[in-house]
């Protein structure tokens, strides 16, 4: 997978945008000599994404993407302070493959459920529409939309500056 994501994308790391929106993908080394699935962003990854940020025009909404969910994060306050005052509007992860919206010092993370045979059954869609930012869960073994509060996310969007 990782030969594949330096194909396509010529790193590992690494960024596109779309609809106004900048994405950054985001991938930092995972220590299994740790036997702990909670772990930290590396120094590389968190330097790519302070570097990254610094070339986007003020107010631009961010989305970064990354392997570890907001659980799982053990130097988040780090990260967060990484981000500064960018719009981050939305940070993306899975790891414990479970449906999940958290709110964290003024950051929006969702944890991405996984389709493990032993996993919720669920994937989560996510929307940009005019000035909004729509997440919710759906179950496709039972082919309905999940209506559980700490599973979705509705809110408004600053336009950018």
């Amino acid at each position: 997978m990782k030969q594949w994501l330096v194909r396509r994308h010529g790193a590992l790391s690494y960024t596109f945008d779309r609809a106004g929106v900048h994405f950054i993908a985001l991938f930092s080394a995972y220590d299994e000599s740790l036997k702990n699935p909670a772990q930290a962003l590396s120094s590389e990854a968190l330097s790519f994404v302070a570097q990254d940020l610094k070339r986007q025009p003020a107010g631009t909404p961010v989305v970064v993407a990354m392997h570890l969910c907001l659980d799982a994060l053990t130097n988040r306050d780090q990260f967060i302070d990484t981000l500064g005052e960018a719009n981050v509007v939305l940070i993306l992860g899975g790891h414990y493959h479970k449906a999940q919206v958290d709110q964290y010092r003024n950051r929006t993370f969702v944890q991405l459920p996984s389709p493990a045979p032993n996993g919720q059954r669920e994937f989560m869609v996510v929307r940009f529409l005019a000035g909004r930012l729509l997440v919710l869960p759906y179950n496709y073994e039972a082919r309905q939309w999940v209506a559980e509060p700490r599973k979705m996310l509705d809110v408004a969007l600053a336009s950018p500056k």
